[in-house]
């Protein structure tokens, strides 16, 4: 983690008018003052899990079968 700058996520609202990649300074819903460099206007989460990996369906059936027996048997 030493090789690694220390970033966070702050959300709150511009103390006074900022320019992305600038020094910005917003207050936080629970009252923090924060500053640090503008890098996004309203973010959304970007969520990826990654592409499509055909061994899981078999390691879920294999785990099903392990845990809950074989359906057909009942």
């Amino acid at each position: 983690t030493k090789a690694f700058p220390f970033t966070v996520w702050v959300k709150g609202r511009l103390r006074r008018d900022a320019e992305i990649g600038g020094e910005a300074s917003i207050i936080t819903r629970s009252g923090r003052v924060e500053t640090g460099v503008l890098e996004a206007v309203n973010p959304q989460y970007e969520l990826d899990y990654g592409d499509f990996i055909e061994e899981l369906i078999k390691i879920g059936d294999d785990a099903r079968l392990l845990l809950f027996g074989d359906e057909k048997d009942e």
